[in-house]
């Protein structure tokens, strides 16, 4: 279930391949970079979509219980339902498998071509980064209200001369800022040109 480049007999061009499956129980959403379209199968589904009719792209960072550094690509054409691409694969019901380098690649492929299918300004699809905007306010509001609310808990504890209790409240609000600041700074809404994907929302270059 990874992305790769198999070289095809007889040509300088490479298929890159990528699958994963997004829950225990379903099929394997997989997918390959043709010289022309975006060929796709899930199950007993399966078609083709010409760069040209991809009509958006958003990238997200979406962490899950078993994956933190979890990224999304999701993909909408005139021709196929909404597609997401996830950047790790469920291998059983307690783990999830990364893929981070060949989502990477294989996101970072699809991009390039997409650019090289639709030349002019009109053609190109439109590409979003993060989360929907009304989503995200929302968002920050809960985390700002969440945050005031246990700060006042911590206040109120160290008033009564109950140390302990503030401090666990003050931890659990470290990690609350320490994970929801990470969402939403890697998740602000934006645009971005096809021919540059944003590299905050791309899975990290491991070091070799």
């Amino acid at each position: 279930m990874n992305a790769q480049a198999d070289a095809e007999p007889g040509s300088g061009d490479g298929v890159t391949r990528y699958a994963y499956k997004p829950s225990l129980m379903s099929p394997v959403f997989s997918f390959a970079l043709m010289p022309d379209a975006l060929a796709w199968s899930r199950g007993r589904h399966s078609g083709e979509i010409r760069y040209d009719q991809i009509t958006r792209l958003r990238m997200s960072f979406r962490p899950a219980t078993m994956q933190r550094g979890r990224y999304q690509l999701e993909i909408w054409s005139s021709v196929a339902p909404r597609m997401p691409v996830i950047s790790g694969t469920v291998r059983s019901m307690v783990e999830m498998q990364s893929q981070g380098p060949e989502y990477r690649a294989f996101v970072t492929e699809l991009h390039r071509r997409i650019a090289e299918a639709g030349e002019k300004p009109a053609n190109q699809p439109r590409c979003e980064a993060g989360l929907f905007p009304p989503i995200y306010w929302i968002g920050v509001a809960v985390l700002a209200v969440t945050s005031l609310a246990m700060a006042a808990m911590i206040v109120r504890a160290l008033q009564a001369g109950v140390w302990a209790g503030a401090a666990f409240v003050l931890a659990f609000l470290a990690l609350f800022l320490w994970q929801g600041g990470q969402f939403f700074r890697l998740n602000q809404p934006g645009r971005y040109d096809v021919a540059q994907p944003p590299a905050a929302l791309l899975p990290p270059v491991a070091n070799s």
